[in-house]
């Protein structure tokens, strides 16, 4: 195997003049637990003589805390998951927090120190969206710079043995031509090899990942969900991105999950206002990357781990969805091909198609519009989790399947059909567990992507028997199989399919969401009070209107029970009746923060 790169001019070397503060505030965005392994780092990496660098006498410095010891019972107590009632108990017990020497008497003063920590890939914001015929109700976005996060990557010493900074081609072979073209890594692939040219001598291309999946935060019973945002880059080899633990992922955005008001929409309307709020959102988080990729004005001088600085050209290249969410992302009607826009009633024809003037959803502006050197239909990949199971209302009435629970099907499918099925259908199904097999491998070449076409021609031309049986539509007119015609070009453009496989993005949400969710939330308890409520520090939308609490929550009745609760308040003297009360015409107050829910616990009584 051979490997031939693109020749690009070495760029200038740093050797920055680090200080103490510097040094610390760079261990903690690493997560790097004492000063002196820090130093070695700094050392290591940037070459930076250690002599200029002078520890605390006695003590090594982990500020914001002001000893190792303060830094340990943090670590223990978030990690441990230790509740904040359990921790101010032990620091109350006489002498406890004297005797540790702890800077902080109980659970807040502690996170006041952790919230203190720098954010490792830039500060959260806030954005609030509404429409123009409804400006009372608004839909919040918190996100943070997808530019500042790609410097944290970027910078990160942890990768810098890994990074690579300009696309090569392998070949298998001394004949180095297309035919024999191996493709694995995004580094390796049409897409990045392609831009290289467009960019300005000298340029570093950073493939940018997005993925985007709502996800359901509450089990069994509620509706609560979180819509995070990820990006990592094609910088770094998949195997590190894929490892949760390497935090080369990172959580850039949360959008909202509230649904537009129903009142005075059609079916239609409502669905193209889910749409634009989709894509203003991701327009607004997503702005910084259109002038920093721009081959003409663009460019971001980014201090790698290395020391080098390089001149780098953030460009998105994919989009990591299911398909509902493809359809979202490309503005596609549900249904149709997200990659092709083949019509829904085509997509059974053995042929991509190209047309865009039908089926495709319009009346709004798309986030990726002026994106340089993309196109957001190139940018949609394979979805190894979803598209290639699909055991709908099969196997047992399964209503979900794990991808896990989907491989060890896969291994007793084909023996299970074994005389119940005719020999047609028995060689369309191997056909198509094959193709599963194949696309998964880690590397191709033309010889697998060959036996990929192969298969799936062998698919088309015996599927016709489920139709025959009735045991399907009368065409297969499905885009998870027609989403199959689409898996060699993708490879080819973009990499092996675990480069963008949506099923290590999903792990994400348990790190990113639902254990967020799950964790015990800052308590704000009366001891006068027989019951415990507890709700979140900071509430989930701030400075609401009443109108819009009343529209979003479907409850006409909010207002009037306010100001009946609002005269349940005043001395009795002040109260005035239920009529009198009702009949105010207005509160001395429009808006109002809102949190979403709050843990209810009795106490018990003392007899």
């Amino acid at each position: 195997m051979t490997k031939k790169n693109i020749a690009i001019p070495k760029m200038k070397t740093v050797t920055p003049t680090l200080d103490l503060t510097l040094v610390t505030e760079m261990r903690l965005i690493m997560g790097i637990q004492t000063l002196k392994t820090m130093c070695l780092i700094v050392h290591h990496y940037f070459h930076c003589p250690m002599t200029n660098l002078t520890l605390p006498a006695g003590k090594e410095c982990y500020h914001p805390f002001a000893s190792q010891l303060d830094w340990e019972i943090a670590q223990w107590a978030v990690t441990e998951k230790i509740s904040q009632k359990a921790l101010d108990r032990l620091l109350n017990v006489p002498q406890v927090q004297q005797k540790l020497g702890l800077s902080y008497e109980n659970s807040r003063g502690m996170l006041k120190c952790i919230d203190e920590i720098p954010e490792r890939c830039g500060k959260w914001r806030t954005k609030q969206l509404s429409f123009h015929d409804k400006p009372g109700e608004h839909f919040t976005v918190y996100h943070r710079d997808p530019v500042e996060a790609i410097k944290a990557l970027w910078g990160d010493p942890a990768f810098a043995e890994h990074l690579v900074y300009k696309p090569g081609k392998l070949f298998r072979g001394a004949e180095q031509t297309e035919n024999n073209r191996i493709y694995s890594e995004m580094w390796t692939t049409g897409f990045w090899n392609a831009v290289q040219h467009a960019i300005p001598v000298g340029g570093t291309v950073c493939p940018v990942i997005i993925a985007s999946d709502k996800t359901n935060l509450t089990r069994f019973s509620g509706n609560k969900s979180a819509y995070p945002v990820y990006l990592t880059i094609g910088n770094l080899p998949k195997a590190v991105r894929r490892k949760p633990s390497a935090r080369a992922c990172v959580l850039i955005a949360y959008l909202s999950v509230d649904k537009p008001n129903k009142q005075g929409l059609t079916k239609k309307d409502l669905k193209l206002r889910t749409y634009e709020i989709f894509h203003h959102s991701m327009a607004h988080v997503l702005e910084p990357l259109k002038s920093a990729g721009n081959p003409k004005t663009g460019g971001i001088e980014m201090v790698g781990g290395d020391g080098n600085v390089r001149k780098v050209y953030p460009l998105l290249c994919t989009y990591v969805a299911d398909y509902p969410e493809q359809c979202l992302v490309t503005c596609t009607k549900y249904g149709t091909c997200p990659k092709c826009q083949r019509k829904a009633n085509d997509l059974g024809i053995m042929k991509e198609a190209h047309d865009t003037s039908h089926d495709v959803a319009g009346g709004i502006e798309p986030f990726w519009k002026d994106f340089p050197l993309t196109d957001i239909h190139d940018c949609i990949t394979p979805d190894i989790l979803h598209q290639l199971r699909h055991f709908k209302k099969g196997i047992a009435d399964f209503s979900q399947v794990t991808g896990t629970e989907h491989k060890h099907i896969a291994r007793i499918l084909l023996a299970s059909l074994t005389g119940k099925v005719d020999q047609r259908g028995i060689v369309a199904c191997k056909a198509l567990l094959n193709f599963i097999h194949l696309a998964q491998y880690p590397s191709h070449d033309e010889d697998t992507l060959g036996y990929m076409d192969l298969e799936l021609n062998v698919w088309h031309k015996n599927k016709a028997y489920f139709v025959e049986q009735q045991t399907t539509k009368d065409q297969i007119n499905i885009p998870k199989f027609h989403s199959l015609l689409h898996y060699v070009n993708s490879i080819k453009w973009l990499g092996t399919t675990d480069n963008y496989n949506t099923e290590a993005f999903e792990r994400f949400h348990i790190d990113m969401a639902k254990e967020a969710w799950d964790a015990p939330i800052n308590a704000i308890t009366s001891s006068d009070d027989p019951t415990n409520i507890r709700i979140a520090k900071h509430p989930h939308e701030t400075k609401k209107s009443l109108n819009a609490i009343a529209n979003s929550h479907n409850a006409p009745g909010f207002i009037p029970a306010l100001k009946l609760y609002i005269n349940s308040l005043l001395p009795k003297e002040g109260q005035v009746t239920k009529a009198e009360a009702l009949s105010i015409g207005c509160l001395p107050f429009t808006l109002l923060d809102v949190w979403h829910h709050f843990k209810f616990t009795p106490m018990c009584q003392k007899k």
